[in-house]
């Protein structure tokens, strides 16, 4: 039988959020800046090295949607005899779990920026990429450097794979056309930003789930890997068709992330130098966020577990969000700092997680 120690964790969020998130304040204002935020980390290998972390020779992150921890870890039916989420409890028993993770703010897109950004870009919508056409009212579209970027100059390859989505470098906002649409544009951070919606030798990095599975069955997965799942699969669930009620969306979820997760590594490019991290883009209705979030407008508790290649369990009550995803990624690879990971007071890598070697 599962421990039943999750059930009610949110109990604790705010107390572990005053002490250990700092003040809020004016967050911008306490970003360092760029060249700062380079001479900080100058000796982030050597330390990484005197830590006995192990470099990574690939990182996936898979994301799911709109439900909080409560939700997910140790979830039962109304009955409590019967998970919803067998495969993704076991999981965060098994494996490194943050509990006290957070999505940086609401709804969706705000999210994903900040996974390969280290920005929200004070962003409080879904709308459209401006590069999407025909060009949808109110779009956004920036000209900021991403992670992309940054593992492009390390010369380390990435793709992004999304679900349902007809075709590699796909601009369109949804998929199929009519109605809701099972592949959503707004769980598609890249297709926002100009030196990738506009460089066609990067959009081909934007890829289908047909592409993961010739990929895995090639073993060529790329050293980072951002996988995202249809709207049925991810449990957001909005589209009519989907499983319902949310039981039945949960259910399905855990399965779609247990059928990728043993694809990964059975296909042999996950190895014992591998990381895996899942985590869903916000918790449900909460405002609670930490690490530089919006002030009141966080993202909620989210579940965040961490799989690595070796075998590693372990638990940290240190507050994270997306920005702590992105700057754990920069601190393995040793690249440059990103939007508010160069924060490194409020923000911080999610090093307790990691095996050693």
């Amino acid at each position: 039988m599962f421990p039943r120690c999750f059930a009610n964790a949110t109990a604790v969020v705010a107390a572990a959020l005053l002490a250990g998130c700092g003040s809020w304040g004016n967050k911008t204002s306490q970003i360092p800046s760029v060249a700062n935020a380079q001479s900080a980390f100058a000796g982030v290998s050597s330390s990484i090295q005197a830590l006995k972390f192990r470099v990574p020779d690939r990182i996936i992150v898979i994301v799911m949607e709109n439900h909080s921890f409560d939700d997910i870890v140790g979830a039962t039916n109304r009955s409590g005899y019967r998970l919803l989420t067998p495969f993704l409890t076991q999981a965060a028993l098994n494996n490194s779990l943050a509990t006290l993770a957070f999505g940086v703010s609401h709804p969706s897109l705000p999210n994903y920026l900040s996974e390969i950004a280290g920005d929200s870009f004070g962003i409080h919508d879904d709308n459209g990429s401006c590069y999407a056409r025909p060009e949808p009212r109110g779009c956004h579209s920036f000209n900021k450097k991403n992670l992309v970027d940054s593992l492009e100059a390390a010369g380390i390859s990435w793709a992004s794979y999304n679900e349902s989505m007809p075709r590699d470098g796909f601009l369109g906002q949804v998929w199929p056309p009519k109605g809701d649409g099972l592949y959503r544009q707004k769980h598609n951070p890249f297709a926002y930003f100009k030196d990738i919606a506009t460089d066609p030798k990067r959009l081909a990095h934007i890829k289908t789930f047909v592409d993961l599975k010739k990929t895995l069955n090639n073993k060529l997965l790329p050293r980072f890997s951002f996988i995202v799942p249809n709207e049925c699969h991810d449990m957001h669930g909005s589209v009519p068709f989907c499983p319902g009620p949310n039981f039945a969306l949960i259910q399905a979820g855990d399965a779609a992330v247990q059928k990728i997760v043993n694809e990964i590594i059975g296909s042999g490019s996950f190895t014992a130098r591998s990381l895996m991290f899942i985590l869903w883009d916000e918790g449900g209705n909460s405002n609670l966020g930490c690490c530089d979030s919006p002030p009141f407008l966080g993202g909620g508790h989210i579940p965040l577990i961490l799989i690595a290649g070796v075998p590693s369990a372990k638990v940290s009550a240190q507050p994270y969000n997306h920005y702590s995803v992105l700057s754990t990624i920069e601190t393995l690879w040793n690249l440059p700092k990103l939007g508010y990971t160069a924060d490194t007071v409020n923000v911080k890598p999610m090093l307790d997680l990691l095996p050693s070697k």
